[in-house]
C-alpha cells in the first residue's frame, strides 16, 4: 500500500469516526466514555494523517541540490572572506552594521 492510499484509508476511518461520534451525540443518553474514546482515536488518526503528508510533501518537494560548480563557489567565497586581512573583515562588518542600523 502506498503512502497516498494509506492517507485516504486514514481518512475515510476517520471520517467514519466523525459518524460514530455524531450517532452517539444524538442518542437520548449519550455514552460520555465512549464519545471520548472516539475523540482520541479520531485525534490520532489526524495526527497521523498529517505526520504521513508532511512526510510525502518533504519527499516530493526538497529542492534539488546546487550543481557542484555553484557549491565549490560558495565554499570559495566562504574561504576567501575567512582569510581577509583582520582590518579588512573590520571594515566589512562595520558597514554591515551601519547597513542594517539604518
Amino acid at each position: 500500500m502506498s503512502t497516498v492510499d494509506h492517507i485516504e484509508a486514514l481518512k475515510a476511518k476517520h471520517a467514519s469516526l466523525e459518524q460514530a461520534i455524531h450517532h452517539e451525540n444524538t442518542r437520548p443518553h449519550p455514552d460520555d466514555d465512549a464519545i471520548c474514546s472516539l475523540k482520541k482515536r479520531k485525534l490520532q488518526i489526524k495526527d497521523e494523517i498529517v505526520r504521513l503528508e508532511s512526510s510525502t510533501y518533504d519527499r516530493t518537494n526538497t529542492a534539488p541540490r546546487a550543481p557542484r560548480r555553484a557549491q565549490r563557489a560558495r565554499r570559495h567565497r566562504a574561504d576567501a572572506a575567512r582569510h581577509r586581512p583582520a582590518s579588512r573583515r573590520a571594515n566589512d562588518s562595520a558597514r554591515l552594521s551601519s547597513a542594517c542600523a539604518g
